[in-house]
C-alpha cells in the first residue's frame, strides 16, 4: 500500500513543487534532483547549492506540492460557492 500511495500522491506532488517553487520564489528555492538528494540535503530535508539556492529534499518537496494542491482545491471550492 505504501508504494501505491507514494506513486499516486508523492510523485505528482514532488513534480508540482519542482515546477512551481522556482517560479513563485524567483529561483531562490528549488526541489532537489535525485543526484542532489543524497549529497546536499541534511537531516531535516533541506540543503543549499553552491549558488545559494535553497534545496528541498524529496519528502519536503512532496509536502510543499501537496500543500499547493490543497490550496488550489480550497480556492476552487470557495470560488465555486460564489
Amino acid at each position: 500500500m505504501g508504494e501505491i500511495a507514494e506513486f499516486v500522491l508523492a510523485w505528482p506532488a514532488y513534480w508540482t513543487a519542482r515546477i512551481v517553487l522556482p517560479i513563485i520564489t524567483i529561483g531562490r528555492v528549488a526541489a532537489a534532483t535525485r543526484d542532489e538528494n543524497y549529497s546536499a540535503i541534511d537531516a531535516i530535508g533541506m540543503g543549499r547549492r553552491a549558488d545559494g539556492t535553497i534545496l528541498l529534499g524529496f519528502d519536503c518537496a512532496a509536502l510543499v506540492g501537496l500543500l499547493i494542491w490543497a490550496l488550489l482545491i480550497v480556492v476552487g471550492v470557495l470560488l465555486s460557492c460564489l
